[in-house]
């Protein structure tokens, strides 16, 4: 018999799971939810870190538990896991994983083709796994990648870094983002992604430029750049 779920666990599967049915209809399947189980395990180590700072350890550690599940068992399976093996995952992961922890192993490889996208030193570190095994199957969908540079706010950082990835689904993921540049109260981000390749001209998405552009006119618009 499935075990409901806690609380703070159906807080996180409102915005996930309407999501990881849809994606079950979408020719890029895998892709998509191999993207949701990375942010189902970003949602469970910010839970973590809030619960910790209320007091609450039972449920911290409910989360970390869970989110190490998800790392331990897609290190396993590497970069050539099929989707019903991360459907597995996610689903265990949600239930409550049980069970002796098992030893890493190695990821594979990462596809020498990635180079000619996007610097391979940018997917290899530990704390990728997830985006090159997302970038990884991108590949072999032929989705292309992108990187689009904008100015934000320092104040709206974290909203509209929110904003972005819901704007792309399910026609774009979000690898990572680097810093650009920094200057006074705004800050210039780098995102990386890949984006279906039925998208020709990503700038007519419905991205909504940050507030930094309506408050001056001198600033680089933002730049959207194909990468390979």
């Amino acid at each position: 018999m499935r075990r409901d779920p806690p609380d703070h666990i159906k807080a996180v599967l409102q915005r996930i799971e309407p999501r990881w049915i849809e994606s079950s209809r979408l020719p890029a399947k895998k892709l998509l939810r191999l993207a949701l189980t990375r942010d189902l395990a970003r949602s469970l180590h910010t839970l973590h870190s809030q619960f910790l700072a209320t007091g609450d350890e039972l449920a911290a550690r409910d989360a970390i538990e869970r989110e190490k599940f998800l790392s331990e068992r897609f290190n396993e399976l590497g970069l050539d896991a099929n989707d019903t093996a991360i459907a597995q995952i996610y689903a265990q992961a949600v239930a409550g994983p049980k069970g002796q922890k098992k030893d890493l192993i190695a990821v594979s490889p990462i596809d020498p083709k990635l180079s000619s996208k996007i610097d391979a030193t940018k997917l290899t570190r530990a704390d990728r796994r997830w985006e090159a095994a997302i970038a990884h199957e991108a590949l072999q969908l032929d989705w292309n990648f992108w990187t689009l540079e904008s100015w934000v706010n320092v104040d709206e950082v974290e909203s509209w870094g929110e904003k972005l990835p819901e704007c792309l689904w399910p026609q774009g993921i979000i690898l990572f983002v680097e810093s650009s540049a920094f200057e006074e109260s705004r800050w210039r981000g780098k995102w990386y992604l890949v984006l279906n390749p039925k998208i020709k001209s990503p700038e007519k998405l419905p991205v909504e430029p940050p507030l930094a552009y309506s408050a001056s006119e001198n600033l680089e618009p933002p730049k959207w750049t194909r990468l390979g």
